[in-house]
């Protein structure tokens, strides 16, 4: 996949290397592959985000 915006922010050294090497006439290309960032405590986002989207509100839990 392709995209203009990493996953995670470069540091600032790494975006001034990038930078500076791209200036060099002997580099023609520079490709920078990121992994995704682990999901935290390694939760499934997708389940976790439909529970809470179907969750009573706090409104709705005095009620009951």
């Amino acid at each position: 996949m392709r995209s203009d915006r990493p996953f995670v922010a470069l540091r600032w050294y790494e975006d001034w290397m990038l930078r500076f090497l791209a200036h060099s006439p002997r580099i023609r290309r520079i490709i920078v592959e990121q992994d995704a960032p682990a999901s935290p405590q390694g939760l499934d986002v997708v389940p976790y985000l439909e529970r809470l989207y179907r969750a009573s509100g706090p409104s709705e839990e005095r009620q009951g």
